[in-house]
């Protein structure tokens, strides 16, 4: 079971939010009653990928990076989810999306030490959305 940043405004979603909103669940008994990942949607990241490609964090709401925050919510017994898109862009942010970049970004969450993919059917392309999340689904398993 899982908490997500859903609710939360991009402005509102920001390490320092998330971990006092962490820290609100252990108060309550969350990871006692089952919860085990805590999931940040779309407004962890850049509006732009890297030029090598890859997605980043957005430097002024994460600035030590996913890692950092995968490691700080780790010491607190929980595990770190993103969402992603299938398509070439987010749901709600108009973020950067999966598309063609499977790969890439598997091995980036691997880095990052991300446990949980909320994956989403959004900025919806011509392709078959079988073959979109099947291609995501083959990166992690390599």
């Amino acid at each position: 079971m899982g908490w997500s940043t859903e609710g939360l405004s991009c402005e509102e979603s920001d390490m320092k939010t998330v971990l006092i909103k962490v820290g609100n669940l252990i108060a309550r008994g969350a990871r006692n009653s089952g919860y085990t990942t805590i999931v940040l949607n779309d407004c962890w990241m850049a509006d732009e990928r890297t030029p090598e490609g890859h997605l980043t964090h957005d430097t002024e709401r994460f600035p030590r990076g996913l890692k950092a925050v995968s490691d700080a919510l780790k010491n607190n017994g929980f595990e770190l989810g993103i969402a992603l898109s299938a398509g070439s862009k987010t749901c709600d942010n108009n973020k950067p999306g999966s598309l063609g970049f499977e790969q890439q970004d598997a091995e980036d969450m691997h880095a990052w030490g991300v446990k949980y993919l909320m994956y989403e059917d959004c900025g919806d392309e011509s392709i078959d959305k079988n073959l979109r999340f099947g291609a995501m689904k083959d990166a992690i398993d390599r």
